[in-house]
């Protein structure tokens, strides 16, 4: 299973979308996310439910990248286990070769 382009472009696009609408504010970069929706909120409710809607697509398309990810990693696990293990051998020493 590959990474799903899709989803990374949908975290790319919001995360973008974000950065402009905290750049048009003129906030601080690192605001706090209730910061920005109380600032939004108080600009425009219609633009802080669109900010919200957007928000929660990029959150889905992050948990289906990161069940993705944990799925691959449960099946490489399952395919490392199914493969046999090589017995151990045992070291020989010139001792059990000497005439007796």
């Amino acid at each position: 299973m590959g990474l799903d382009h899709s989803h990374a472009d949908e975290l790319l696009a919001f995360r973008q979308f974000r950065c402009s609408i905290i750049g048009f504010l003129r906030l601080p970069l690192d605001v706090s996310e209730s910061a920005l929706r109380d600032a939004l909120n108080i600009i425009s409710p219609n633009l802080l439910a669109s900010y919200k809607q957007r928000a929660a697509q990029a959150t889905l398309a992050w948990a289906s990248m990161c069940r993705t990810d944990m799925q691959s990693l449960r099946l490489r696990d399952e395919a490392q286990a199914r493969q046999p293990v090589a017995p151990q051998s045992t070291p020989v020493s010139a001792a059990q070769f000497a005439p007796v």
